[in-house]
């Protein structure tokens, strides 16, 4: 009662602004707002006597409306009823009179009463837009929807200039949440008028974002998808469903959209190209690296391929750090590719990143630091390089100074960086990284402090890193003050970050013995997982995690695990159903992680690919 008593209230309040019977003052202004005071409170017998005196003083339709509805809540339909019955024929308030008595017949339980001025109403439609409106609108003012789709349906039929109500049957649809039709309706409605195609998109983005629901989402795709297939023709219909599959991050059939529709546009493969850097820009590199490859073999005459191949470069380098792998025969080939494209593009501000990438594979990979020092200070002393990006470069070879060694070369850069972009991403990075150098080298309070403005940091990949270090710390800083066991592990990551695996785990192993039951024990399974990983000892990596989750799955190194596990799974294993219960499992314990975005739309392409 109370959400039927708040529509009325608006649509008595929407009356009385737009409709053309406006309101005189009343000469007792103290009935009114008595009135309105009996109706707010919801004592409705009494508002509607006021209100029948109001209105038999000045019959508008602003007392009108207050006054029957006063009337129905109150009970007191035979009165409603004569009110009705008793309009004049020439006044306004006469047009839908008859939706209005039979919602009184209805609220009295005689529905075939009701259902007879239902379908009287519909037979004596005005055939103007007005007239439709207004009817469908009385139907929808009483919450009769399937009424006010009949008064659209037949008043595309007979209004002349054969305005076909699209819209406004669009929105009855969603009411009733018949979303395949809503969506026949605006699929309609840019058929015969492109330029609604905005109005659509808007519509549809408010819609998903408001649900979020994947029912709705999927009848969405699957009604553009039918519409977009069966006219092939219709561009508009093919531009509707890149623009979908790109809102909804599925960039596989974004890529496959784009590529039909480059077949029958003008394109050269901009739209291929603007799919790829979308979904590299998401960590959906498989598809990125498709786009780049198809762009490029439209040769090295054509005016993308050079962007194509350095994009695709970027990519691969992405998808090889994003999976943890280290590959030396694939690293060694994609080094070589890097080589090559920057000799013939030249070293410019235009092939920094690159530069950047082929350095990091030089020294982290393939042990070549002199080489990789030298690019990047070259990389440094280009002209018109701006100055984040001289910046990174810095950090780039401060983190081989670290890396051999060279620890206080090292630290001064970050620092320098730090102070130039004390508030800038690239400063936070800088910080975040010189605060890690301090935990390799065992100043933990130091790196503590560091790590804790850190959290506040405006990147939301940095402030969690940042977190979990300091926890890290925290946690395993002894009441003794032993600090023996944490220094054993930060020399062990420091091993990790400069490559060297076996000796990284020697120390996590001799931590394990020395200290079986130290809290640090779930951060050396990870560490040793993330080592196996990188060595390509899949089972062994999930063997650890299997252990880590079942004694410690409530550390904060639980999701951290899970999604370890899921990728191993899902990339490695070449094991997809056990993959999607581990992302499943990720996203009902982990919803506020980092990572739950990607958990979810890996999860959303499993799950495809299996229904599929």
């Amino acid at each position: 009662m109370k959400s039927t008593f708040t529509i009325l209230k608006v649509f008595i309040t929407l009356a009385f602004v737009f409709n053309a019977w406006m309101p005189v003052l009343s000469q007792d202004n103290t009935t009114e707002q008595l009135a309105l005071q009996y109706f707010n409170s919801g004592e409705f017998e009494k508002a509607a006597e006021l209100y029948g005196e109001l209105f038999r003083e000045t019959p508008n339709t602003f007392y009108y409306n207050y006054y029957l509805n006063s009337l129905l809540e109150s009970k007191q339909y035979r009165a409603a009823e004569r009110l009705v019955r008793g309009l004049s024929p020439t006044r306004q308030l006469r047009r839908n009179f008859t939706v209005e008595l039979g919602y009184i017949y209805m609220q009295q339980g005689e529905r075939r009463r009701a259902e007879r001025e239902f379908e009287r109403a519909l037979n004596r439609l005005e055939p103007t837009r007005l007239g439709v409106t207004d009817l469908a609108n009385a139907f929808l003012i009483r919450r009769l929807p399937e009424y006010a789709m009949r008064a659209y349906q037949e008043g595309r039929k007979v209004v002349p200039d054969g305005y076909g109500f699209h819209l406004e049957l669009a929105n009855v649809y969603q009411s009733m949440r018949d979303y395949a039709s809503m969506m026949d309706e605006y699929l309609d409605l840019i058929a015969v008028d492109e330029n609604r195609v905005n109005v659509v998109q808007n519509t549809l983005q408010h819609l998903m974002n408001t649900f979020n629901d994947e029912n709705f989402n999927r009848i969405i795709r699957t009604k553009i998808l039918e519409r977009a297939q069966r006219n092939p023709n219709m561009i508009i219909y093919g531009e509707l469903l890149l623009w979908y599959t790109i809102q909804q991050k599925e960039f596989e059939l974004a890529l496959t959209q784009a590529m039909a529709m480059e077949r029958r546009t003008r394109d050269e493969g901009e739209g291929v190209l603007q799919i790829g850097e979308l979904a590299a820009s998401n960590s959906y590199y498989d598809v990125a690296i498709e786009a780049f490859r198809h762009v490029k073999r439209k040769g090295p005459q054509h005016f993308l391929y050079h962007r194509a191949e350095m994009l695709m470069l970027e990519a691969r380098f992405s998808r090889m750090k994003h999976r943890g792998v280290d590959d030396r025969e694939e690293i060694q080939q994609l080094a070589k590719e890097y080589a090559r494209v920057i000799e013939e593009a030249g070293r410019r501000a235009t092939t920094i990143t690159l530069m950047r990438n082929y350095a990091h594979l030089l020294a982290f990979y393939l042990e070549d630091h002199e080489k990789a020092t030298d690019l990047l200070e070259e990389a440094i002393q280009i002209p018109n390089v701006s100055p984040t990006v001289e910046a990174q470069c810095k950090v780039d070879l401060a983190d081989i100074y670290l890396m051999t060694g060279e620890v206080w070369e090292a630290s001064l850069l970050y620092s320098q960086v730090e102070r130039a972009f004390k508030y800038d991403p690239v400063g936070f990075d800088a910080k975040l990284r010189n605060a890690k150098l301090s935990f390799y080298i065992g100043e933990f309070e130091w790196a503590k402090n560091q790590l804790d403005v850190l959290r506040a940091a405006t990147s939301k990949l940095i402030a969690n890193d940042a977190m979990e270090l300091s926890l890290l710390i925290s946690d395993n800083l002894d009441n003794d003050e032993n600090i023996v066991p944490l220094a054993m592990y930060a020399r062990a990551d420091l091993y990790v970050f400069r490559k060297r695996p076996d000796l990284a785990l020697e120390i996590l192993d001799s931590l394990s013995q020395l200290y079986p039951y130290h809290n640090i024990q779930d951060e050396v399974l990870l560490k040793k997982a993330e080592i196996m990983v990188s060595q390509q000892r899949f089972e062994k990596a999930d063997s650890l995690l299997d252990v880590l989750l079942q004694f410690h799955s409530h550390d904060i190194l639980a999701d951290n695990a899970l999604l370890l596990r899921a990728r191993i799974h899902d990339y490695h294993l070449n094991q997809p159903e056990r993959a999607l219960e581990l992302y499943k499992e990720f996203i009902n314990k982990h919803p506020g992680s980092v990572f739950i975005e990607e958990a979810r739309r890996r999860f959303r392409e499993l799950r495809s690919l299996t229904i599929n």
